[in-house]
């Protein structure tokens, strides 16, 4: 089920924040770039570093289920007001600052038919020497994994008869 949750969180941000040029599964492209295939900027990778599980009934599960969702923005902009002066760019810059919150904006709440409301929990600032700026954004959500069970089949067992059933009692 973590694959459809993450088709339905790409899906999600794709509609809802279009200013994003990447949506994919964080297979550690910011920090592999040479390794890895070239990414597009302003991007959103997505990971679920973190599920517990909880067994139900016949090979079904309930989780609780951390997502990080990282934010990366190529920061060649500036913000700055230097002796009264505000930076040509400084608009283009907050723009990408502001696309965190329409992430946030998009996701937190978001829920589909097997997953919770997905609620953010907390947020970490990446500091980088590459020139990107990273925001990490966690997310909570509850879901439920159905796969496992196929490996559980119904039980037809006959009922157990015992005692004399003469007709002549």
């Amino acid at each position: 089920m973590r694959d459809q949750l993450f088709i339905d969180i790409c899906d999600r941000l794709n509609e809802k924040v279009p200013e994003l040029r990447w949506i994919d599964k964080d297979w550690n492209q910011l920090d592999l770039p040479e390794q890895s295939y070239p990414l597009q900027f302003d991007c959103c990778l997505i990971s679920f570093p973190e599920i517990p599980w909880d067994s139900l009934t016949r090979g079904a599960q309930d989780g609780v289920v951390s997502i990080l969702v990282k934010v990366a923005v190529d920061m060649y902009n500036d913000t700055h007001i230097a002796g009264g002066i505000t930076a040509p760019d400084r608009a283009l810059a907050v723009a990408k600052l502001q696309l965190v919150n329409k992430v946030h904006a998009a996701l937190h709440g978001f829920e589909g038919t097997y997953f919770s409301k997905l609620s953010r929990k907390r947020s970490v600032e990446e500091k980088r020497n590459d020139g990107l700026l990273v925001f990490n954004e966690y997310y909570e959500t509850r879901m439920q994994d159905n796969s496992g069970a196929v490996n559980y089949q119904r039980a037809t067992i006959a009922p157990k008869v015992t005692g004399n059933f003469d007709s002549e009692v």
